[in-house]
Formats: structure tokens, C-alpha cells, sequence
């Protein structure tokens, strides 16, 4: 029997106050967990497992790494050795995946910590806080290189450029700032959302910028010099994330109006209307050959479908709450899912079947991540544990 190692790095961000759909006013909500009128909520009991089941996909959690509140931000870095984690505590913890221990607990925030994003290297941490805060971290030594008063809102996402020089940070105050990694002076300020930046995303190639914001449109600027490259208007609600395609010449979008679009990259025209959800869609992601895309809705779905073409290919629908991320594995032959309904999903890509489902915490999940290298799948709970699994699926 062959192995395969089932990973997809993930980027997600935590959202204590997130814009309503219709209103556009901010309402509470679960971290990182969206919720839907057509899914209902449910008092929460530990799901049962079956240890055989378990065991078909993974192995069961090494350690359990504790903040003293719910998880709200969770990353792996790009060499796939550490694990790091945000929480409510205003606390942030750094882990080897090596021995699934924790290797710092920093606590310079004051407030909750919103985003996280280690640079290309692996030896820096930023984390982005609900008053506006930016810290960025030596990651072998656990000390803080700088703090900002970066925004006057909470910083939702950070990311730094592909070549390590940049740091970029998206705030509820509708801006996106660009900070130079070794000075960190503000050397750009990229203005025209009007609503907080929920994601930003550099397109493989390095040379665009994508940013997603709650007034409706998605953003490309140009990299290094971060001019605004297209606007992208259509959607009719929040949109909430994208993604680019393998070869950087499509951008599909996923908003909370229930549909995907397809974009030019080039030239900003709409390619492909998708409406095959009936709720807002949370995450986009294309396959590794960029024929396929899948997204995750509140409907309790995760669809896939031709890429070019639109056609709906496979549904996965097992879920009994909203799918909050879905991801391929790097070979595409199965796809990761996480919902509302607490568990997490690993299915067969080929017919759509489920191989496991699991949560090893006492609480909600809030965040779910795979390592790049496949090796590992680390979770974080609304009872802010951190647990780190090795991870492997059987042919």
C-alpha cells in the first residue's frame, strides 16, 4: 500500500465583527467561523468518534498547546517547522511541529490577535491586533524585532511579499499598508476600498496583489510599485476572498451573495459567473492544474466545477453546517473541508466519498491549517488549544 501525505497550506483570517450581508452593519460572530440565516446554529457537544475511522487519515493529536481563550488566528510557516497561533488573550504562541510543543508564548498585544503571517523565510512572525497593532517577531528567538501603531482598526490580514521585502497589512479602516521589512517605515499606502480589507493574496508569478474588501469589489495592484492595476466590480455583497489560478491569468472571487466570479487578470473582464451556491461563499481555490476550481458556502457544501467552463463536476455535501475552507491536496487527489457543524473533512476527490471525519477539541474549531510539506495538520478551538497531527491518508 502506497502513502500519500495530504497537506495544503492555508491562510485564514480571524473575524470577531464581521459585515452583514444585506446591511452592512458589523455583527458578531464565532472567530474565523462565518454563519448563515439558512444554516442554524447548535449547542455545541464534543463530537464521537470512531478510532478505526480516525485512524484511516491521521493520527490522533501528539500535543495540545493552550491559550487561556478562543484561537483567532492560526498559520504554518512555508518550511513547514513551525506552527503559530493568535487568540483572544492577546497572547501569541510559536510551536515546532517537530516535538508539538510550544517553543514561545509572546505577549506584547493588548488587545486580540487577528492575523498572523510568517515571512517567506520562516524567520519572522508578523501578528496583526483589534487596536491596530503590528508586531513583528524573531521566530528562532522569540523576541520582538518592532511594534507599529499600524492602523486605527483592527489589522484583519497580513502578508508579506514574495520576496520577503514587504509587509503588508489590511485594516477595518479600509487601507492596505505597505511597510518596508527592514526599516519598517510605511512606504505605500494603497487607498480606494471603502470598507475593511478582509483578504490579500500575491498571485504565484509575484507581479499582482489582490485585495478583498466588504465594499463589494476586489482590488489588483501591481507589485513592487503598487499601482492600482484593475478595479473589479460585479459582485451584489462581501467579498470575502479569491484566488489566483497556477499561471497568475485568472482571479476567481468568492462573495457573500452566494456567487464565484472569474476574472482576467490582464484586462479585469468577467470570464464566468458562478451561482451553484445558495448561500455566501467563504473560500475559492483552484486545482493544481488550474482546470478545476472548488468553494466552500454556508449552504453546507463544497462544490467543484470546471474552471473554464462552469460546469458543475462534483458536490461534496456532508457537511451539517457552513464549510468555512476547502483546499486540494498537493497531488489533487482529495480535498480538506472544515465547517460550522465542528468537524473536519477529508474526502476522496475521485467520487466525492468522505475518509474521516475528526475534532479532538472540547470546543468549536475556529481555524484549521496543513503544513506545505504534508506532514502535518495543526487545528485551533474556541477553547484555545492548539493541537498538531501527523497526517497521512492510505491508498
Amino acid at each position: 500500500m502506497s502513502t500519500e501525505n495530504f497537506a495544503e497550506p492555508s491562510e485564514h483570517v480571524a473575524a470577531e465583527q464581521i459585515p452583514d450581508g444585506n446591511s452592512g452593519a458589523l455583527v458578531e460572530r464565532n472567530p474565523g467561523v462565518p454563519q448563515s440565516d439558512a444554516i442554524p446554529s447548535r449547542p455545541y457537544s464534543a463530537p464521537q468518534h470512531n478510532p478505526d475511522e480516525l485512524q484511516e487519515g491521521l493520527s490522533r493529536a501528539l500535543a495540545a498547546t493552550h491559550h487561556t481563550s478562543a484561537v483567532t488566528a492560526l498559520t504554518v510557516s512555508s518550511d513547514s517547522k513551525w506552527v503559530a497561533s493568535g487568540s483572544e488573550d492577546a497572547s501569541v504562541i510559536i510551536c515546532d511541529t517537530a516535538d508539538q510543543t510550544p517553543t514561545y508564548t509572546l505577549t506584547s498585544h493588548r488587545d486580540v490577535v487577528c492575523s498572523l503571517a510568517f515571512a517567506p523565510d520562516a524567520m519572522r512572525l508578523a501578528s496583526g491586533a483589534e487596536d491596530g497593532t503590528l508586531i513583528v517577531w524573531d521566530v528562532v528567538g522569540g523576541s520582538q524585532i518592532f511594534s507599529l501603531n499600524a492602523h486605527a482598526a483592527c489589522i484583519r490580514t497580513i502578508l508579506w511579499s514574495p520576496d520577503g521585502t514587504r509587509l503588508l497589512s489590511g485594516s477595518d479602516d479600509s487601507t492596505i499598508r505597505v511597510w518596508d521589512a527592514v526599516t519598517f517605515h510605511n512606504v505605500h499606502e494603497l487607498v480606494g476600498h471603502t470598507a475593511m480589507i478582509l483578504y490579500m493574496g500575491f498571485s504565484p508569478d509575484g507581479l499582482r496583489l489582490a485585495s478583498c474588501s466588504a465594499d463589494y469589489t476586489c482590488r489588483l495592484w501591481d507589485f513592487p510599485s503598487f499601482s492600482l492595476h484593475q478595479k473589479l466590480k460585479g459582485h451584489d455583497g462581501v467579498v470575502w476572498s479569491a484566488a489566483f489560478d497556477p499561471l497568475s491569468q485568472r482571479l476567481a472571487t468568492a462573495c457573500d451573495d452566494g456567487s464565484v466570479f472569474v476574472w482576467s487578470v490582464e484586462t479585469g473582464k468577467l470570464l464566468l459567473m458562478l451561482q451553484h451556491h445558495q448561500a455566501p461563499v467563504w473560500a475559492v481555490e483552484f486545482s493544481q492544474d488550474g482546470k478545476e476550481l472548488l468553494s466552500a458556502s454556508s449552504d453546507a457544501t463544497v462544490i467543484i466545477c470546471d474552471s473554464y467552463n462552469g460546469e458543475h463536476l462534483l458536490s461534496l455535501d456532508d457537511h451539517d453546517g457552513a464549510v468555512t475552507s476547502a483546499s486540494f491536496s498537493p497531488r489533487g487527489k482529495y480535498i480538506a473541508s472544515w465547517s460550522a457543524d465542528e468537524l473536519v473533512r477529508l474526502w476522496k476527490r475521485r467520487d466525492g466519498s468522505c475518509v474521516v471525519r475528526f475534532n479532538e477539541h472540547s470546543d468549536k474549531l475556529t481555524h484549521v491549517a496543513f503544513s506545505p510539506d504534508g506532514a502535518t495538520l495543526s487545528s485551533g478551538s474556541e477553547d484555545g488549544t492548539i493541537c498538531i497531527r501527523p497526517v497521512q491518508l492510505r491508498m
